[in-house]
């Protein structure tokens, strides 16, 4: 009797807890049955996929043609021909559900959007369910056309990727890059430096420009809190040694020079504006640079005075200088522009920014920046990649970029998966939560996704993986009771995990259980069977990441009520 009364006080307790919700499922989005499967002369396999409107056909030739000398399979598909033969209440979603309709059977591996948002919109999402009218609350992102898999609006209410609410999964499928600009001149140019920069095999490609400035000083007060000392140059040297010179790379760093309290890692240049701008022109294969930013441009902080208190204050001892503006975009066309990341807040921010400037004007190849602030981690300070921010995942594009020799669509949704693997899951606070999300939507990349820093082709396809078991079921003592009444998982006592993971190109190489955030198993590759048998009670994540030998993530996941003493 004891054991029954406990399993009901679980069963409830799981109800109290609000986990059993209602399944949502997603309906079928083929739409009219009169249309075409294919545009005509489109074969059944295209593992790189041009999007655009058909105006802008005659300037994506060349470089389509390039990128099938490169082995791709590439396909112009019009965003014409998929309005009318794909269902959806937008645009946005048009074009997702032809990718959800083809990545598997074309073979999908890139996508390429060609326009601005006004052609091809980014996905607007809000990721606080309890606030839809704040400007800031819309956080503009093309992941939306990177995770095929999920739900991106679970609960029907038209609001995209909110946390809690819907289930965006955050796996990639695809890797997805965007010209942005809607001039046929300016696209065929940008096609032709991309061309051009895969074409050439210099040494410059492998020298790199840092430009770190300090963002905060000790004791520094503001809405968000007190903060420590943070040097945009520590993240720059942790790249520096670990990655670039690693691999061989020649650096050029810029740091902080100026004020009283200047950065303590050695340098070749102060950093400003006028270094930064007779530097960038010089023959850089890729620039890495964090500062404070908005979208037009990206600044210093310099504490340069004091009134005796030594606590740095804003407005009155500190200054925000520009170092990097829009208006630059001009001066620094080159022939040989660089790949370049940024982890400023909103460089990507509205749809005239300094990213599109850099693009169109050929001053970057390719842009990585935010759409929304750029968001640090919960300890306010950042000294290497476990640390978690905006920091650890400009790191890990690098590291993917550089280190496994990856593209730049791979590179940043691979530190993406990656950022949500180690440093988010549904349990935290809304503010840390909308921290997270912030940095997953925020980031984009403007250019080609399949560019790289050689031009050849890689393993571009993600493992597939599949956690089998816990389902939405409930289960007691590891023993499948019966499915759930409202569609959640529920488990009392320990449960085995099972699932498999596949990787038909590279093979896969790890396959990784995690409760949270927390790694807690690592197996071979292989199908998966691991028990968790530790004392736990409340919601938690259950994910299951296998990775290839090119360095892709793949992941699936399960949000779970446990009860296990």
């Amino acid at each position: 009797m004891g054991a029954i009364c406990a399993l009901k006080t679980c069963i409830c307790i799981a109800v109290a807890f609000g986990f059993l919700l209602p399944a949502v499922s997603t309906a079928a989005h083929l739409a009219h049955n009169d249309a075409a499967l294919f545009p005509r002369g489109l074969s059944q396999h295209a593992d790189y996929v041009v999007i655009a409107p058909e105006e802008h056909a005659a300037a994506l030739a060349g470089f389509i043609s390039w990128k099938a000398s490169c082995g791709y399979s590439p396909r112009l598909v019009t965003t014409a021909w998929i309005d009318g033969t794909y269902d959806g209440i937008d645009e946005a979603e048009k074009i997702r559900n032809f990718l959800v309709d083809t990545y598997q059977e074309w073979g999908i591996d890139y996508v390429l959007l060609v326009g601005t948002r006004a052609s091809i919109p980014m996905r607007s999402c809000y990721i606080n369910p309890f606030n839809h009218s704040d400007a800031y609350a819309m956080i503009p992102t093309d992941y939306y056309y990177a995770d095929l898999t999920g739900d991106w609006d679970a609960d029907g209410d038209g609001y995209y990727g909110e946390c809690w609410h819907d289930r965006a999964d955050l796996y990639p499928e695809v890797w997805v890059g965007r010209i942005p600009s809607d001039d046929m001149e300016t696209i065929r140019g940008i096609c032709n430096k991309t061309v051009a920069f895969e074409q050439d095999t210099g040494a410059w490609k492998h020298n790199v420009l840092q430009l770190g400035a300090i963002l905060f000083y000790q004791g520094y007060e503001n809405v968000f809190g007190v903060w420590n000392r943070s040097d945009g140059a520590t993240l720059m040297e942790r790249c520096r040694t670990d990655i670039f010179s690693s691999a061989g790379y020649m650096t050029t760093c810029l740091y902080e020079e100026a004020g009283l309290q200047p950065s303590t890692y050695a340098h070749d240049m102060p950093l400003n504006h006028s270094n930064v701008v007779a530097a960038w022109t010089q023959g850089y294969g890729v620039v890495s640079m964090l500062g404070h930013a908005s979208n037009t441009k990206i600044t210093r902080l310099v504490w340069d005075n004091d009134d005796g208190d030594n606590v740095p204050e804003y407005p009155g001892e500190l200054e925000y200088i520009s170092f990097l503006g829009i208006s630059d975009s001009d001066r620094l066309t080159c022939e040989t522009p660089p790949i370049v990341y940024t982890s400023g807040c909103h460089q990507l921010y509205t749809s005239r920014n300094i990213g599109r400037a850099f693009i169109e004007d050929g001053a970057a190849v390719a842009f990585i920046g935010s759409t929304d602030m750029s968001w640090y981690n919960v300890s306010m300070i950042w000294e290497d990649e476990r640390d978690g921010g905006c920091m650890s995942m400009h790191y890990d594009f690098f590291r993917y970029l550089v280190a496994h020799g990856q593209k730049c669509g791979n590179a940043l949704y691979n530190a993406k998966a990656s950022f949500y693997t180690r440093f988010m899951f549904p349990g935290h606070s809304l503010e840390w939560m909308l921290r997270c999300y912030g940095n997953l939507y925020g980031f984009n990349l403007y250019g080609d996704p399949s560019l790289g820093l050689t031009a050849e082709k890689i393993d571009g396809e993600p493992p597939e993986v599949e956690l089998e078991r816990p389902n939405q079921s409930l289960y007691i003592l590891d023993t499948e009771i019966r499915p759930s009444f409202f569609g959640g998982t529920v488990i009392l006592g320990d449960i085995t995990l099972t699932g498999d993971a596949t990787d038909t190109d590279s093979g896969t190489t790890r396959v990784e259980v995690y409760i949270d955030n927390g790694l807690k198993a690592t197996t071979p590759a292989g199908p998966l069977a691991w028990t968790w048998d530790e004392a736990a009670l409340g919601r938690y994540t259950i994910k299951m990441v296998a990775h290839d030998a090119a360095g892709n993530i793949a992941g699936d996941t399960a949000e779970v009520f446990i009860l296990n003493s």
